[in-house]
């Protein structure tokens, strides 16, 4: 794991204008949906909150979690819209302009920026990503838009997690790709292990090549409250701190059993989130990039 996040922080540096400060732009993405990809989102800006690192949250998507659960705006693309403008020719790349904008604003802004793309929509965003063509603006800014592909123990995801890495890569050359690992429907290294040879060897070898983050499974009645609290996590944290589990049981309606479950599985797990993104990206830490 340390020799596979040194290798993708040697790449970073190169792209940076000014090492130790300068922003990335954070692309989450898994070809379909119901995998984690938004629950990951809100704990990377969580992790930028507890930082005091300035983070841009945007979406391609029509949802209203994120901007519910962190409590920041979020900037929605409708890149759907040039198929209900075919009569403009640059009706893709006018919806893409809000991302292309905060992107290339990077160098100057210092701003990171994160985005979801949701799995319906992943051909069609990178679409519009390579009809604005970055890669001159990526070598001549030196901006990094890292890939974030979160895969499950499914067939349908690991199917889609070497393709979106591939997509990438065409739309973005040398961006440093991260695989997020989400146990939640039982451990995606053993799934790899145990599918079909054809299907689980590429991607096994694409772990092997590139840095990864595990997701810790959470019991799923601890997902549901959380994501109807619409809270960050840290949030959960200070509760705990300012009033005890006594806090926690009149702010979800548990009792204290229930209470001291539920936050120390939350925070815990969000925790161990925060920490392997600290590995990849160090100035979450208090340290230089």
């Amino acid at each position: 794991m340390a020799k596979k996040v040194e290798s993708n922080e040697a790449i970073g540096n190169k792209q940076s204008t000014e090492p130790g400060k300068s922003a990335r732009a954070m692309m989450v993405r898994g070809g379909i949906g119901g995998i984690g990809k938004s629950s990951f989102l809100v704990n990377v800006a969580d992790a930028f909150s507890i930082a005091s690192v300035p983070l841009d949250l945007m979406q391609i998507d029509d949802q209203t979690k994120i901007e519910r659960m962190t409590g920041q705006p979020v900037t929605t693309i409708d890149v759907a819209v040039f198929r209900r403008s075919r009569e403009d020719g640059w009706a893709l790349q006018r919806a893409i302009a809000p991302f292309y904008n905060v992107v290339v604003g990077m160098p100057a802004t210092g701003r990171w920026c994160a985005i979801e793309i949701a799995g319906g929509l992943s051909a069609v965003a990178d679409d519009a990503f390579l009809s604005i063509d970055m890669a001159e603006e990526i070598e001549e800014l030196r901006i990094a838009v890292d890939a974030h592909i979160v895969v499950v123990a499914s067939e349908e995801s690991v199917r889609h997690a070497a393709l979106e890495a591939q997509r990438h890569a065409l739309c973005f050359p040398g961006s440093r790709v991260v695989f997020i690992l989400n146990n939640r429907y039982g451990p995606v290294r053993s799934f790899l292990n145990d599918v079909s040879v054809d299907l689980g060897k590429p991607v096994l070898r694409l772990l092997e090549e590139h840095a990864t983050i595990v997701v810790r499974r959470v019991q799923p009645e601890s997902i549901r409250l959380w994501e109807n609290l619409g809270i960050r996590p840290s949030q959960i944290a200070r509760w705990r701190v300012e009033g005890g589990y006594e806090k926690v049981c009149a702010e979800t309606g548990l009792d204290r059993l229930e209470a001291r479950l539920f936050a120390s599985e939350i925070v815990g797990w969000s925790a161990d989130i925060r920490e392997q993104l600290i590995a990849i990206y160090p100035v979450l830490g208090g340290s230089d990039v």
